[in-house]
């Protein structure tokens, strides 16, 4: 629907660039904002007494050995882009998309669609890598 114009933006990850064939949706003059607004989750739901003790954290330690290279693909679809196509949001844009981002997640939290312990650590993680965030010292944090 992309590329035949039905739609004007979507939102896909890097990888997505060749294996969908954005770019015939892109032409000349589309651009790929160079911006995180999706966040790709997967969770694995088992029945955890049909498998053998310690199974659950030897998953995790597997899913966490693969994450260099699964970042190296993402790296290397990135890189596959032609650079005229990324564009840049403005600073100030970036903070209004953010707050809205969080106030989503706050009321998807309310609605009890996600879950209020990982926001919480969620944004620990983001507020350790980036303390000048907003939401760091917001009065209703995640």
């Amino acid at each position: 629907m992309f590329n035949n114009g039905s739609v004007d933006i979507i939102g896909a990850p890097a990888i997505a660039y060749d294996a969908l064939e954005l770019y015939k949706g892109l032409g000349d003059d589309g651009a790929i904002v160079n911006f995180s607004i999706i966040q790709l989750t997967a969770q694995i739901v088992a029945r955890h007494d049909r498998f053998p003790e310690g199974f659950g954290q030897s998953s995790r330690n597997y899913a966490w050995s693969q994450y260099g290279k699964a970042m190296e693909v993402v790296n290397a679809a990135e890189k596959s882009i032609k650079p005229s196509y990324w564009l840049d949001l403005p600073e100030k844009d970036k903070e209004g998309y953010m707050e809205m981002f969080r106030q989503s997640r706050l009321k998807l939290r309310d609605q009890g669609l996600y879950d209020g312990k990982m926001l919480s650590f969620l944004s620990k993680v983001r507020c350790q890598k980036d303390p000048a965030l907003a939401e760091c010292t917001a009065k209703d944090r995640e």
